[in-house]
């Protein structure tokens, strides 16, 4: 039975996992339509952004029940580089990354709502 599930066994490991540090996701938003937002502002490109927006949307999934959009704000000197997802054989994350050098000031300067000029 054992081979007809696994193809063959040669070690059995520990399944115990350690407990998951503490993390803590920059803003966390429940906007007026009621959706749950998350922004990450990022200045530097990090190689584990997308294992961390997983592991942060997985923990806000499993707390709070339900779906989180992801933005991450790249705001770095260097280009960027990161990845919009965490994708494995078995699992592809996705979430947005809006970089600050490829986007127009110009209409939030110009905007009615004194919050997009803070």
């Amino acid at each position: 039975m054992c081979s007809q599930i696994f193809g063959g066994v040669t070690e059995w490991l520990n399944v115990e996992q350690p407990k998951v540090q503490n993390l803590k996701a920059d803003l966390l938003a429940r906007c007026t339509d009621g959706s749950l937002r998350q922004l990450e502002l990022q200045t530097t490109n990090e190689k584990a952004l997308s294992f961390r927006m997983l592991e942060y949307y997985v923990g806000f999934l499993r707390g709070m029940g339900e779906h989180v959009q992801q933005t991450v704000l790249y705001a770095g000197k260097e280009p960027l580089s990161m990845p919009d997802a965490f994708t494995s054989p078995s699992t592809n994350h996705r979430y947005t990354i809006l970089n600050l050098r490829e986007m127009d000031g110009e209409p939030l300067l110009e905007s009615p709502d004194w919050a997009d000029n803070q």
